[in-house]
């Protein structure tokens, strides 16, 4: 049994369960970073900064991120705190591309 450290990473199921349903939406075009925090026994935190396709407005920006938010809280119910940040470009800050949609060409470079 692995022992809880709170503020140590997440099980990693949850970070792949995060990028995966990320990149299933159509108007999530890659996500840039994922980090997990363990806060206690059964409260996790899930940080994402994605990338968005370009033709997407503000309400389906709204949308995309709402159906991201139910399901992966229906997956992995211990996830307590979500937040997602939206860009349009890559390289703006500390961010790393862990998951592309699989309609593109480019590489998974997913942990």
């Amino acid at each position: 049994m692995k022992s809880l450290l709170v503020g140590e990473a997440a099980d990693p199921r949850i970070k792949a369960a995060a990028e995966g349903l990320a990149v299933q939406h159509p108007s999530i075009d890659k996500v840039l970073s994922c980090v997990t925090i363990q806060q206690g026994p059964g409260e996790v935190l899930v940080a994402l900064k994605i990338k968005i396709e370009r033709n997407v407005n503000v309400e389906q920006l709204i949308g995309a991120i709402n159906e991201f938010e139910d399901r992966l809280r229906e997956r992995c119910p211990e996830v307590q705190w979500l937040y997602v940040e939206p860009d349009f470009h890559e390289g703006r800050g500390r961010e790393t591309q862990t998951r592309v949609r699989s309609d593109h060409n480019e590489p998974s470079t997913a942990s």
